[in-house]
């Protein structure tokens, strides 16, 4: 929403709602007859807690009990993170990945406190997803049984958009328009990809930093402003890359544009 001086308010994601989202999936797992569930892909976490982090080797979980109960276990270098981003009940912390204790083993041991029964856990992934060469026990592993796959659980909710979700997502879509269309007027014969769309990206960046006081991009995803287009031959294979041999009179073009908003990313 515009106010004076053309300054925006930026919508968010509450920490109410980010309790109404837990407690609809323990509802969820009370439905499963789950005792827990483990959560290890990283979109997942951020949308039942609100920490958006950058997956690594280091592996990072959110266990939830039966109860509601909720625990992130994360590396040392994340704990500051996760306790300031977070309304989850406890942050469990582990030094290094690798290192003395593997961090599988901590998931274990909070599900061991939970007293979950190895047959009724779920989880989104059968233990860590594979970054950056890590390397480590299955969940089932050390449970000893393969978990229920609880997936489902998590992404039918989030595919029903509350009020707040549906304000971030179009605000981020208004601000790719706003690069988008920048990026249009720039446009030369002779010129780079490169060349035509960085100075507008930009531009528009400054302003949504101008425009919306405290914002900040979330994730891992650079700047949180995306405006880009791949030029000639390059535009026959898909995703393809820029080439930067000049834009040419005829050239077709394939563009894009995106933007970050508490999380919630637009692609245009």
């Amino acid at each position: 929403m515009r106010g004076v001086h053309g300054v925006r308010g930026v919508p968010t994601i509450s920490a109410a709602e980010y309790q109404l989202r837990r407690e609809a999936v323990a509802a969820g797992m009370d439905a499963a007859g789950l005792d827990a569930l483990c959560v290890f892909y990283p979109a997942r976490v951020a949308w039942l807690t609100g920490f958006h982090h950058i997956p690594t080797e280091r592996p990072i979980a959110l266990l939830m009990g039966s109860s509601g109960q909720s625990s992130l276990v994360v590396p040392a270098v994340e704990k500051e993170h996760a306790e300031a981003s977070t309304t989850v009940d406890q942050v469990r912390v582990y030094f290094e990945y690798p290192g003395a204790q593997h961090p599988m083993e901590m998931v274990a041991g909070v599900l061991a406190e939970m007293s979950a029964r190895a047959p009724r856990t779920g989880a989104d992934h059968d233990g860590y997803i594979p970054y950056w060469g890590y390397r480590g026990p299955r969940l089932s592993d050390l449970t000893g049984i393969e978990p229920i796959d609880a997936e489902m659980i998590v992404e039918s909710l989030r595919r029903v958009k509350s009020a707040a979700e549906l304000e971030c997502i179009q605000l981020a879509c208004d601000w790719a328009v706003r690069a988008h269309r920048r990026m249009q007027a720039a446009i030369q014969t002779g010129k780079t990809e490169m060349e035509c769309y960085t100075p507008p990206a930009e531009q528009t960046l400054f302003e949504m930093i101008r425009e919306m006081p405290g914002w900040r991009p979330k994730g891992f995803d650079g700047s949180g402003l995306t405006a880009m287009f791949v030029g000639g031959r390059a535009t026959a294979m898909p995703h393809g890359f820029v080439r930067g041999h000049g834009i040419q009179a005829g050239d077709v073009l394939v563009s894009g544009a995106g933007a970050d908003i508490d999380g919630y990313r637009s692609e245009l």
